[in-house]
């Protein structure tokens, strides 16, 4: 089965590649974008992924709120065959993910 892409869904870009999906966040990651990436998240877990890439090599900001969401991802993707996996390089992406996982309040995954 070829590749498929899905038009844009916001700041939200999803694409299948049979089992593997990626999201890709573009732009600002705050709490909107947050719940996006949530609900594409779910969506696919509930289409029967086998391995989901968030990418955020297109970040070129972020909040607070958008870091959590990035955290809230790995509880939601527990399931997942070949795992939950983020793609960055240096920028507000990966700072948004080194934010994501530096607080280790319990209470932001439930």
């Amino acid at each position: 089965m070829p590749p498929t892409i899905e038009g844009l869904a916001g700041q939200v870009r999803v694409s299948r590649d049979g089992g593997v999906v990626t999201i890709a966040l573009h732009g600002r990651l705050d709490a909107h974008a947050g719940l996006e990436l949530l609900a594409a998240l779910q969506e696919e877990l509930e289409g029967g992924a086998d391995r989901i890439d968030v990418d955020l090599l297109a970040v070129d900001d972020w909040s607070p709120e958008g870091a959590r969401a990035l955290r809230r991802c790995r509880r939601l993707a527990h399931g997942l065959t070949d795992g939950l996996h983020y793609r960055t390089a240096a920028g507000a992406g990966h700072q948004a993910l080194l934010d994501a996982y530096n607080d280790d309040d319990p209470d932001d995954d439930e």
